[in-house]
């Protein structure tokens, strides 16, 4: 879906809408930060995710029900929405440390994430589910194709440099095993938080102490 959805968004929404049927009690949440895109005007934001589905192909109509938040939200907000989660899905197409995913463990939640990326530094089968991927280069003659301009201001900064494509027939599994498997799901989730707790700034306050010492 291209270089303006590094975080798979697109695959996660078009998984989740082949798997689940509109009955089934079942929410995809969705929060979008608009850091990124200046648009300041509620409707407009709506527009524009809209239409971005719209250009992938991708319709919600008579589907599970996917909500987008996009209102902007201080950052204590964000304990309320990891806390009303069961799974984070993290179908990333590149990541650095993922700190949303982080975050998302130390609440208690298992995470449903790319098996590519810093992510993979704390992420497992143990707190969560691994999601397979294909690796394919980011520059590409399409790209250069359609989308010249860009090229032209990021082709230095991205050359040689592959992204993962998530594995979305894989990605639908972990999901339909995740709702259906509550109890294996609050298993992980206590795994999550062992996990977390060993990274968080603390803890990575005193590794980077250690390090100045040495």
């Amino acid at each position: 879906y291209g270089l303006t959805d590094r975080k798979g968004l697109l695959y996660g929404i078009k998984a989740f809408i082949e798997e689940f049927k509109k009955e089934e009690d079942i929410l995809l949440l969705i929060k979008i930060n608009f850091a990124y895109v200046p648009i300041q005007d509620i409707q407009q934001r709506m527009q524009y995710i809209m239409q971005t589905l719209n250009n992938a192909g991708i319709d919600l109509n008579n589907k599970a029900e996917v909500r987008f938040i996009i209102e902007d939200w201080p950052y204590e907000k964000l304990n309320d929405f990891y806390n009303s989660l069961d799974v984070f899905v993290s179908p990333h197409r590149a990541e650095a440390f993922n700190l949303n995913l982080i975050e998302s463990l130390f609440a208690g939640k298992p995470h449903i994430s790319t098996n590519y990326g810093g992510n993979t530094d704390y992420c497992t089968e143990d707190n969560g589910w691994l999601v397979d991927y294909i690796l394919l280069p980011v520059i590409t003659k399409e790209l250069i194709k359609t989308n010249l301009q860009f090229y032209i201001n990021h082709c230095g900064f991205y050359a040689e440099t592959q992204w993962s494509i998530p594995n979305t027939l894989d990605l639908r599994k972990k999901m339909r095993f995740a709702f259906e498997h509550q109890d294996i799901v609050k298993e992980r989730g206590l795994k999550a938080l062992e996990t977390a707790k060993i990274y968080s700034w603390n803890n990575a306050a005193k590794k980077v102490i250690e390090c100045l010492k040495q």
